[in-house]
């Protein structure tokens, strides 16, 4: 893929801020962007005589493009349904309405499609409930396995704070359903780590942005921080997840003050206050 992309004309692209971009690319996925739709099927020759040098070829039926026109004058955007090319085969063009998924976030024409963690994990939980499993195990699984599964959309979507709310209440709605608790047990025992008495739940209402935080602040590449584009892009969402970090003025930047946020909270609660020596006694937790 790296000699494909160096192959390609650094003339021909799409400008944002002030560089030009012409392709990305992940593992088999490739994307070509250019401004105009000779430049676009001249990006897609180049890679199609490459393909055929080294033994490949494009499955015209697995493509798809999308023609962004600008419209200055009413500050919008709209599609314009043009014909490409692999070979003799023609390319399906999308329509504003259609959705395609690139490394696992969903896109439509207008950007990134807000994801509801909720209604992914939500049918999960019911066959985790009806699974017959001990309680323990159960939650075992759903740290383990159903929470993580969540991270990679919610660190790379777009996701609002009150969607993280909500798959939390679900979350702590089948916990407590599953331990037959008490209506007054403390959120903060559901969150707490178990080594200050808590069950260890990840809360993705502070997970979420402290995952995606942790994504942009790790963009090194010299081609993206030169951009001005990319670059105040970056900024902005890196602003914008912390702010989202912050609680009663403190910043919860990583998993550890995640933690001791919610072993504070569950230690000022009437039901958790007799637990504040708990972390102070290691052996309790080896068994």
């Amino acid at each position: 893929m790296d000699r494909l992309l160096r192959t390609l004309p650094s003339e021909i692209g799409a400008k944002v801020g002030n560089a030009i971009t012409n392709a990305a690319a992940f593992a088999d996925d490739l994307v070509l962007f250019a401004e105009t739709r000779m430049g676009l099927q001249v990006l897609l020759d180049k890679t199609l005589d490459f393909l055929s040098i080294v033994g490949l070829k494009l499955n015209a039926d697995k493509c798809f493009t999308v023609g962004i026109k600008g419209q200055p004058k009413q500050k919008c955007t709209v599609l314009e349904a043009q014909s490409f090319y692999v070979g003799s085969s023609e390319i399906p063009s999308l329509k504003r309405t259609d959705e395609w998924k690139y490394l696992g976030i969903n896109f439509t024409a207008t950007g990134r499609v807000r994801c509801n963690p909720a209604e992914d994990i939500g049918p999960k939980l019911q066959r985790l409930t009806k699974a017959t499993l001990k309680p323990q195990q159960r939650l075992f699984a759903l740290r383990t396995v159903l929470i993580p599964q969540l991270y990679h959309k919610l660190a790379l979507g777009s996701v609002a704070i009150g969607v993280l709310r909500k798959t939390d209440k679900l979350i702590r709605y089948c916990v407590r359903r599953w331990l037959n608790l008490p209506l007054d047990v403390p959120i903060a025992f559901v969150h707490a780590p178990p080594k200050s008495g808590g069950l260890g739940i990840p809360s993705l209402r502070w997970v979420a942005p402290m995952l995606r935080l942790r994504r942009l602040s790790n963009i090194k590449w010299p081609h993206l921080t030169q951009n001005e584009g990319a670059s105040s892009f970056l900024e902005a969402e890196k602003q914008r997840a912390r702010d989202r970090l912050l609680a009663e003025k403190n910043e919860l930047l990583s998993r550890p003050a995640i933690e001791k946020y919610w072993a504070n909270k569950l230690y000022l609660s009437v039901d958790g206050s007799g637990l504040r020596e708990e972390g102070h006694y290691g052996p309790q937790h080896g068994w």
